[in-house]
């Protein structure tokens, strides 16, 4: 009796402890591109001075995915663009991201001076995230 109830007790145990048991799967990758619910806000400084865009010199947010590192000046070298579309505000609305690694070129025109500025921020965005605001100085 002792040797029946040890067997069934040792195949109760084998067959939870073997059993297969579904893991959790892990959190999908952070790819970053656009189809997201993701928006970050850029604003321009030229030292502290903030910068406006003027509809005759729409001010430009070039978007480069799955990178940190500054790809270059040149449009052709990023995927995407974001063109300002109001006269007189002080940010740019990029929209629809999702979670990844970015890097951001934006472009600022000076009235006073008639010249453009350029600049640059590398931003890692968290699916948890789901508006940044961000200053990029320009020079």
């Amino acid at each position: 009796m002792k040797q029946k109830l040890f067997s069934s007790a040792l195949l109760i145990v084998l067959f939870y402890g073997t059993s297969c048991k579904k893991k959790n799967p892990d959190p999908p990758p952070c790819i970053a591109g656009t189809g997201g619910f993701i928006q970050v806000v850029f604003f321009a400084n030229h030292g502290s001075t903030p910068m406006y865009n003027y509809w005759t010199h729409p001010d430009t947010v070039f978007i480069k995915f799955n990178t940190l590192t500054f790809p270059g000046a040149s449009p052709a070298n990023y995927d995407a663009y974001v063109v300002s579309d109001f006269s007189m505000r002080n940010h740019i609305h990029v929209t629809n991201l999702k979670c990844g690694d970015y890097y951001f070129y934006r472009t600022a025109f000076d009235s006073i001076h008639n010249m453009r500025y350029y600049g640059g921020v590398s931003l890692t965005v968290d699916a948890a995230i789901h508006e940044i605001d961000t200053t990029i100085s320009v020079n």
